[in-house]
């Protein structure tokens, strides 16, 4: 049986496809993943070892009119694409991760009458997932919350699959400091770098200290030269593949607030200073964020108020009250669902027959 899983555009939509593809080998089932060529997925999918097929496709959103027909024009194509796809591979289904990648590939699966099943990562439902859900088999909800805003009915709330390598790296074993662990994706955020270098004379009064600090490639001279400059103990690197290891050392994160970041903050149980990212589509961000607020697993900075000494204050308060960041890593914990891709997988196969 082959499964098509519409992964691709980032890493908060192609690592809970991955988890999702890797428990359906375990379950002897073929997972091959739908991408593009230019996208992250054409360096992630492979190095976990699964089949990448790659087809034409383009985001509208935030384009201007110019910008949307020539997208037009890509996803008709990657359409057509799918269509043969699909007639060479007779999948069995097709999982839609949310993106841009997605479209294609569900309105082929709809066009020809293979059933489909959509993951939403994110507090509020993306494009192609908001179109498509009341067609789907069922769509699995990262935020239980979410159904109720659409009232959605054939849905399952299943979390958001966490990568293993997350999951399974151990927390430190010290039991003396505070780390605190800085980064704003694989690229790094510029906002974030911009205050750290604003934190770091303030923190330098503060004992039994360490910040890991993921840069991105294009601030790493800089930040790094700041941290050589401060008294501050720090480990400043532009990215990292071990970030498991550096949830495990942080008592603290300060993040950017995408899905994958909220869901690994959750399985770590990890309070956060999140700070959404100010661009991200129909401000998805922010909701996930303001949610975790609520919920009173993180402190909420806009990007545009965003400042060392916010940080700090923050900061100082949480490092002296140790029960209160307990207790916010309680709080965050309770989004994660154990064993998320299983039971996405469970309840397709189940839907299957």
């Amino acid at each position: 049986m082959k499964v098509l899983i519409a992964a691709g555009g980032t890493g908060g939509h192609i690592y809970p496809g991955i988890s999702i593809g890797e428990k359906l080998r375990e379950k002897k089932v073929e997972p091959i993943f739908l991408g593009t060529k230019d996208g992250m997925e054409s360096s992630i999918v492979p190095r976990y070892g699964f089949r990448l097929i790659t087809v034409s496709t383009g985001q509208f959103v935030g384009k201007d009119l110019h910008a949307k027909m020539r997208t037009g024009f890509r996803v008709i194509k990657g359409i057509l694409q799918c269509l043969e796809i699909m007639r060479r591979e007779k999948f069995a289904c097709v999982v839609g991760m949310g993106s841009f990648v997605s479209f294609p590939a569900i309105v082929s699966a709809y066009l020809k009458g293979i059933p489909f099943f959509l993951h939403e990562q994110n507090f509020t439902l993306g494009l192609a997932n908001r179109l498509f859900y009341r067609f789907a088999k069922k769509i699995f909800l990262s935020f239980e919350e979410t159904a109720k805003i659409y009232g959605i009915k054939n849905y399952s709330y299943t979390g958001n699959p966490v990568r293993r390598e997350i999951k399974d790296a151990p927390d430190s074993e010290r039991k003396e400091g505070f780390g605190i662990f800085i980064f704003g994706g694989s690229r790094g955020a510029k906002s974030l770098n911009r205050a750290t270098l604003e934190l770091l004379p303030l923190l330098e009064g503060i004992k039994d200290l360490k910040v890991y600090h993921q840069t991105g490639n294009e601030d790493y001279e800089y930040v790094r030269a700041a941290y050589k400059s401060s008294s501050v103990s720090g480990e400043v690197f532009p990215f990292t593949e071990d970030m498991g290891r550096y949830y495990g050392l942080s008592d603290l994160v300060i993040s950017r607030a995408g899905s994958s970041t909220i869901f690994e903050l959750a399985c770590r149980r990890k309070p956060a200073i999140l700070v959404p990212y100010p661009f991200s589509a129909q401000n998805h961000q922010w909701k996930n964020a303001l949610f975790v607020q609520r919920i009173g697993g993180a402190f909420v900075i806009g990007d545009d108020e965003l400042s060392g000494k916010k940080i700090y204050e923050i900061v100082v308060g949480l490092k002296n009250d140790r029960e209160k960041l307990r207790v916010m890593g309680e709080k965050i914990g309770t989004l994660y669902v154990e064993n998320s891709e299983e039971k996405i997988v469970n309840e397709i196969l189940e839907e299957l027959g």
